[in-house]
Order: C-alpha cells, then sequence, then structure tokens
C-alpha cells in the first residue's frame, strides 16, 4: 500500500457509505435465487457424530450427504450446507449450497476498508467487539471460547422483524479471516492495515479507525495471529486430507497420530515465539511508529504467549480426538477392507454381519424398502454372496478403491443394497469428523488467498 493510494482508499470509502444498503439489498435478491431444490433440504438425524445429515436421492439416484454448518452463528439461521454425494464413476463430489440471507453469496471477499466501512456506518456495530479474525468452525475444533470472533449484541436488534426468512438480510456477516490462510493473509497486510487506518484518523474522517488501530496493535492480538498461524496450519492439514476426500477407516489412526506429533511440536519447540520475534525485529520501525506503547518484547510476553498457545495445542488436541474416537458407524464400514482372513469368509462365515446390520439401522430408508426389517433381510443377502469377492477380485486395491470400484463396475449392481452402503461409506465418512467443519465456510466466503484456490479444489 502506498501514500499515493489513500486518497484513492478515502474516495472508496465514502462511496460505499452511500451505496452500501443498494449493494447489499442486491446481494440478497442474488442469494434468493439459489435453487429451491436445495433450500428444501430440511437436515435431520443421524447421532451425536453425523451433523444433522438427512438421507435424500438425488435424481440421478446418487445418495448425497447434507451437513449443515452447525457452528454457534448457526443460532441465527446462518446456514451453510455442505453436500457430498458420489456420481457414477465412484468419484466424491463436493458442492457448497450457500442457503442465507447473510452478507455476500459467494464472489470475492470483502477488503478489510469494506468491512470496516460497511460494519461500522451501515450496521451500527462495534468494532472494537468485532475487529480481529474469525475462526469459526476452527475455532469449535480447538474448543476456544474466547476466541476473537466477536458479535456485538445490538445488532440483532436490526434485523428485520416482518418476514423471518429475510430478518437476516441486513446483518452483515463477522468473519473477517477464517481459516489458516486467512491468518497467514492477516499477519502479512497487518502494517498495512495499520498505515491505513492511522491516515484515516489523521485526517478525521472516522475517529473509530483510531480506538481501532489501538486494538489491533496490542501485543495480545499480535501475538494471537502467531498462535493461531500455527495451530490453524496444522488443522488445515488435517482438514484438506478429509476435502481430498483421501481419508478412510483404516487411515483415521495413523493420521491423528501425525496430527498429534506435530501438534506437540508447535509446543515443544515454541514456534511461534520464534516466529514472532524475527516479525517484530524485522518489523521493528514500523512497530515502534504505529504501535505507541507496544514496548519491547520481554520474557513476560513471551511466556504469555507460550502459555496461550499451550492452551490452544491442548484444546485443539482434545476436541479432535474426541471426535477421532471409535463408535460405531465409523468402525462398522470397516467390512469393504480386502485384507480380512479369507478363511473366515465363507458361506457360513459370521464375517461382518453385525456390522451389516448397524449400518442397516441408520440407513435402511436410502434401500426404499418399507422397514428395517426388510432392508435387513436384503442387504444380509447381498452381504453372503458379496463378501467372498473382498479377497477374490480386490487383491492389491486400497479399502477406497474397493468402494470406488463398487460404484463404478457394473458386475456389482445386482448387489443395490451394498451399492447403496459404499455410497454411504464413501461421503458419510468424511462429513462426520469434527474437522470438518469449516469445508463449506472455506469455499463460500474467500479471501483474496483463498481465491486462488482452483474450480477442482471447490468442485471435487
Amino acid at each position: 500500500m502506498t501514500e499515493e493510494s489513500f486518497p484513492r482508499l478515502q474516495a472508496d470509502l465514502r462511496q460505499h457509505l452511500t451505496n452500501s444498503i443498494i449493494h447489499e439489498k442486491k446481494k440478497a435478491e442474488e442469494s434468493m435465487k439459489i435453487d429451491e431444490f436445495w433450500r428444501s433440504q430440511i437436515l435431520s438425524r443421524l447421532s451425536s457424530c453425523f451433523f444433522n445429515t438427512e438421507d435424500r436421492i438425488l435424481p440421478a439416484g446418487l445418495w448425497s450427504a447434507c451437513c449443515d454448518e452447525n457452528t454457534f452463528i448457526s443460532t441465527l439461521n446462518q446456514f451453510i450446507t455442505f453436500v457430498r454425494y458420489v456420481d457414477s464413476n465412484g468419484v466424491i463430489r463436493n458442492k457448497f449450497m450457500d442457503i442465507r440471507l447473510l452478507g455476500e453469496k459467494g464472489g470475492n471477499i470483502q477488503t478489510f476498508l469494506d468491512k470496516f466501512k460497511s460494519k461500522a456506518k451501515e450496521k451500527k456495530l462495534d468494532l472494537l467487539k468485532q475487529c480481529g479474525f474469525s475462526c469459526d468452525g476452527a475455532a469449535a475444533v480447538m474448543g476456544v471460547k474466547h476466541v476473537t470472533t466477536r458479535r456485538s449484541s445490538n445488532c440483532i436488534n436490526s434485523y428485520e422483524k416482518h418476514d423471518k426468512t429475510k430478518k437476516l438480510v441486513a446483518a452483515f456477516k463477522v468473519r473477517l479471516l477464517l481459516f489458516s490462510q486467512s491468518v497467514d493473509a492477516s499477519i502479512i497486510e497487518l502494517s498495512s492495515i495499520w498505515k491505513c487506518l492511522k491516515k484515516i484518523s489523521e485526517e478525521n474522517f472516522e475517529d473509530i479507525a483510531e480506538r481501532l488501530l489501538n486494538v489491533t496493535a496490542k501485543f495480545s492480538f499480535i501475538s494471537s495471529l502467531f498462535v493461531h498461524e500455527l495451530v490453524l496450519f496444522q488443522q488445515k492439514i488435517i482438514l484438506e486430507t478429509f476435502q481430498e476426500s483421501n481419508l478412510c477407516y483404516d487411515q483415521l489412526k495413523p493420521s491423528h497420530s501425525e496430527f498429534k506429533k506435530r501438534m506437540e511440536k508447535i509446543k515443544e519447540k515454541k514456534i511461534q515465539s520464534q516466529l514472532l520475534i524475527e516479525s517484530w525485529t524485522r518489523n521493528q520501525t514500523f512497530l515502534e511508529e504505529y504501535s505507541e506503547g507496544l514496548g519491547e518484547l520481554n520474557e513476560k510476553k513471551m511466556s504469555e504467549m507460550d502459555e496461550l498457545s499451550c492452551k490452544y495445542v491442548d484444546a485443539s488436541l482434545k476436541a479432535v480426538e474426541k471426535r477421532f474416537k471409535d463408535n460405531d458407524i465409523m468402525s462398522c464400514i470397516k467390512i469393504f477392507d480386502n485384507i480380512a482372513d479369507t478363511v473366515k469368509i465363507d458361506d457360513n462365515s459370521e464375517y461382518g454381519n453385525s456390522d451389516i446390520k448397524i449400518l442397516n439401522n441408520w440407513f435402511w430408508k436410502l434401500s426404499g424398502k418399507k422397514s428395517c426389517e426388510e432392508a435387513e433381510i436384503e442387504i444380509l443377502t447381498n452381504w453372503k454372496d458379496f463378501r467372498q469377492q473382498l479377497n477374490e477380485n480386490f487383491i492389491g486395491c486400497t479399502t477406497r478403491d474397493v468402494q470406488r470400484r463398487l460404484i463404478c463396475s457394473q458386475s456389482f449392481i445386482q448387489y443395490p443394497m451394498i451399492h447403496m452402503l459404499v455410497q454411504v461409506a464413501l461421503t458419510v465418512l468424511m462429513s462426520s469428523a469434527y474437522a470438518k467443519r469449516g469445508f463449506s465456510q472455506k469455499n463460500v466466503i474467500k479471501t483474496d488467498l483463498r481465491s486462488k484456490l482452483t474450480k477442482r479444489m471447490l468442485n471435487l
């Protein structure tokens, strides 16, 4: 950001203050055009390990998982539907349907100044309670209650009362920065943000800019950026494993184990402190000019930062481990593992029967049968005929390859119930993990860095 750009930024600021209402109404109208088919997806049961998932048969006859982002912001009727399904080639597809009436639908993320302008003026919100960055779903993973996402309580009073379906049109989403890349971006752009806020403050255009500058220039805020940068980066790795659909049951434990090792290393090596010191040294002159009263780095400050980092790491490990614990559904999916002992799989074998029954109890409605008992009889018959082929026809295949071949190949069409369960195995497993939270947000609300994600990543 250069000195010459400030007049233009200020002009943009004034222009946006004039047009913000028109802008948001237009965006709200665009949001209303989303296919009503997806709006009609009323998300229902699937146990404590699945997020409000409803069984649904698509027109193409393929099962999908529609997972509502069950975050604290959802209590204000903000719903981001995460749709996962298996296509006819056995490839997992992700679709993200923004079905809320809150802020922008998709599109490019607004700049920090746009956020500042719209919130401070149009929404009459207290920026001092909302400044910083929001981890949203990642905050839930970490179990951190004092995450820097804040919401002004009086903003609820500004919602339109006469139409509940439109009451959030006037509300502005408070997630400034949402994911690992966003925190990286905020660290990179922090000096530019300070410089711009200081310029606005000096010209008396907005007195709130000075207060916002003071908050973002505090050591507690800056240090939290570096703490979150490391913690969220490690979570991003495991999230992307789910996003790429490479994780199945037999990979849960090694993936989780590697995640724990990396997180523990953050505490042991005190990496966040090293990064902060390097940045502090590199930008010392700038910090002294724009961060009055920040003072020198001392042992007390660094100790506080290390303590904060340990809390975040421990909370994150605890929450993720809780979601990776064995449960009936996840463990039952292991029946598609092709390394089972061939001696045990014969006509009289009971291998997999109990697992099949558990899966049937959960998903029998997907089969179109009239009752769970009717579905169980057919699925056990299908399973008895099919299970020997796990060893005979899938030598050298991974568990996921087995599942995909069952979807793609016409050779197994005579096992419709098994075919259905394979679709469940390919879709539900990733959607059931706590670490998944934030996927739809990552793709709907994009910073400049996230907007560079390829179409392949957004529509796997």
